[in-house]
């Protein structure tokens, strides 16, 4: 039987199926690809890290998904898709973005963010889209008419999105500072990422742990196997397991 790491160990008297629920979802990953993909991307199923019967009509534990879709537009650079689902709030939210090909995936040109809500509240959707300003060095966000500062960040410190820790996390083996565009919505520094040491999780095996951790932000675990795939991910509320891979590119509309 494996033992879940401390960092993404959610079981509790509530939710004493977290363990399995997690391994099935490695298991079927694992049986469908050996583990090895490409950089399209992949899916990754969320796992609350408490849970309270809020929902008692579900009776899955996930509660809902991550979709990193990413191709090579070309040379230089990277284009991203994003798209959460999360059925506590209704909330389905679905980003674009471009990014230098670099290893911290450095966010170029202008972004967009929509989202929708399917609970039936008065609050159905909202778009924003958002650009660094000409220097470089202010991150602005337009929503409803209105245009929000972010904040502003130093050019020499290298400036990535949150879904770009899907790739840059396996391949940063040392402490190195960068600011992150939190959902494209919040700009965080500086942020590190350090090592957390190693475990043995089947069906993954071997998997590395490194924490992305800074000032103002609440630190997170990534687990990478040993073909460099992010296979678990741990933050306060949440847990997301990697469930399946890209079928395609990610160049889709």
């Amino acid at each position: 039987m494996s033992d879940l790491h401390w960092t993404f160990n959610a079981i509790r008297p509530e939710q004493p199926e977290f363990r399995e629920r997690i391994i099935a979802t490695l298991e079927r990953f694992y049986e469908l690809t050996g583990g090895a993909i490409d950089e399209s991307g992949a899916t990754y199923t969320a796992f609350p890290n408490y849970w309270r019967g809020y929902l008692p009509h579900r009776t899955e534990l996930g509660t809902g998904s991550l979709a990193i879709r990413a191709h090579q537009s070309s040379r230089d650079t990277w284009e991203y898709r994003a798209i959460s689902h999360d059925v506590t709030n209704g909330e389905s939210m679905e980003v674009r973005f471009g990014t230098r090909d670099d290893r911290f995936r450095t966010v170029l040109g202008a972004w967009t963010v929509n989202v929708t809500n399917g609970t039936g509240d008065r609050y159905r959707s909202f778009r924003a889209e958002g650009r660094l300003d000409k220097d470089g060095g202010r991150a602005l966000l337009d929503v409803n008419g209105k245009r929000l500062v972010l904040g502003e960040v130093s050019v020499e410190l290298p400036l990535t999105a949150s879904y770009c820790l899907f790739h840059i996390v396996p391949r940063i083996d040392n402490a190195v500072d960068f600011a992150v565009l939190d959902e494209l919505q919040r700009l965080r520094f500086p942020r590190r990422i350090s090592s957390v040491g190693s475990c043995t999780l089947e069906p993954a095996g071997a998997i590395r742990g490194f924490c992305v951790h800074g000032r103002g932000a609440e630190p997170s675990y990534w687990w990478v196997d040993r073909h460099g795939t992010v296979a678990v991910v741990a933050g306060t509320f949440r847990t997301y397991v990697i469930a399946e891979p890209n079928a395609h590119s990610g160049n889709d509309s």
